[in-house]
């Protein structure tokens, strides 16, 4: 499907874990036809992208799969990687919680829950914006040709939490293309 996009000209993309990642996407306007469903499979993905004359690149999913990627995983299936609560527990002790939050982030049974839990919380939009430039800083090392690449991040069913720098330039590439 990237490869398909590509010779058709398009040079922006949005990258999505699955249906619900599609609907948030869907609801940012972007074009049905600007958006790639890649599973799990986020290393994969980014490098076929790099073998593309791609531009720019949006991922949008649940909090839990893309705070993975912000971990440093690339394959986020449960069975082979982890650690979005750790990662997320990280960034929140990086912008001042405390330690029963740290304990409560990772006894969480998911990272909405734990993310729902703390709304209001001082540190807590900071964390998630921490997490949605990493997940950005991710994928752009992984395809270093791109000029552009942006993460939103959303609870469900489709709360967005956080988003990185540049997301509005890229929203508005992705609407912009025939």
């Amino acid at each position: 499907e990237l490869s398909v996009r590509a010779a058709e000209g398009v040079r922006d993309l949005c990258l999505v874990p699955g249906n619900y990642g599609r609907a948030v996407a869907r609801n940012l306007g972007i074009a049905g036809g600007r958006i790639v469903t890649m599973s799990n499979y986020v290393g994969f993905a980014l490098e076929k992208i790099a073998e593309l004359p791609l531009k720019g690149i949006l991922l949008v999913g649940q909090v839990g799969k893309l705070m993975k990627v912000a971990g440093g995983s690339l394959h986020t299936h449960s069975r082979y990687s982890d650690g979005r609560r750790e990662t997320f527990a990280a960034l929140a002790a990086r912008e001042g919680a405390g330690p029963s939050d740290i304990a409560s982030i990772l006894e969480a049974n998911t990272l909405d829950e734990a993310v729902t839990t703390f709304q209001g919380r001082p540190w807590r939009d900071a964390a998630l914006r921490a997490g949605a430039e990493r997940t950005a800083k991710r994928a752009a090392l992984a395809a270093p040709a791109l000029d552009k690449v942006g993460a939103v991040l959303f609870t469900l069913p489709d709360r967005i939490v956080a988003a990185s720098k540049g997301v509005e330039e890229l929203l508005r590439r992705l609407e912009a293309q025939p």
